[in-house]
């Protein structure tokens, strides 16, 4: 039978054991998870910001997908402006649940799906892309602008509860039927140039948003 002094010293070194495996240094796949816990900058291109910076702004920087892949950790942005860029995949953008204002015209982007739970947006500007399908700006229910120029769209169907609208952009792209248009009585500005719309149509929308100052005469018609 052990003796009480061996015991002891058998409770000491056990002790003492596992305090160094408690204590052990962290494997660098933890170290990397604590490092992207505790970030506080990221870096755009060649810009660097704080991560809890309100406002951000990289326009005409040749920025790529590739280079904004940090934004992801830019959680607290309530502006963000990217503007006349090379940016073809906005998929970063999908957590960032704080913006208000969001400003990506003159880029390569064909998919905005990624932005379709950003729902506390009041400001959009999707300008001059190559957009198709707008399906996922059917739940922004609290958007007052929204700038979708000179991109592919025919169809505008999912604007239509989007009744808090005040100016809306959609010149120059492929639209035929505006008959979701008629429902948005808070208009006060809508640009229809350059679409293939009738001037019956337009006339008759004149007749309903008569608060609403429409370009879209049947000079500026194609």
């Amino acid at each position: 039978m052990m003796s009480i002094k061996g015991i002891v010293i058998a409770l000491v070194f056990a002790l003492a054991a596992l305090t160094v495996s408690c204590t052990q240094t962290p494997s660098p796949e933890d170290q990397n998870v604590s490092a992207e816990e505790n970030k506080t900058t990221i870096i755009i291109g060649e810009f660097t910001f704080d991560t809890d910076e309100m406002l951000i702004e990289v326009k005409d920087a040749g920025l790529t997908a590739a280079d904004i892949q940090q934004l992801s950790y830019a959680n607290e942005a309530v502006i963000l402006s990217l503007d006349s860029n090379r940016i073809d995949d906005i998929s970063v953008l999908a957590g960032l649940a704080n913006l208000t204002s969001l400003s990506v015209s003159y880029n390569k982007i064909t998919d905005i799906e990624p932005l379709a739970g950003l729902t506390g947006l009041t400001w959009l500007h999707l300008g001059n892309n190559l957009i198709e399908d707008i399906s996922s700006l059917q739940g922004m229910n609290e958007l007052d602008s929204l700038i979708i120029f000179e991109n592919q769209i025919k169809d505008i169907s999912p604007l239509r509860n989007l009744t808090s609208l005040e100016r809306l952009d959609l010149r120059s792209n492929m639209i035929e039927d505006i008959s979701v248009l008629f429902g948005l009585t808070n208009l006060s500005y809508l640009n229809l140039s350059g679409n293939p719309v009738s001037k019956k149509d337009l006339s008759e929308l004149e007749a309903v948003l008569v608060n609403c100052s429409i370009t879209g005469t049947e000079a500026d018609l194609p």
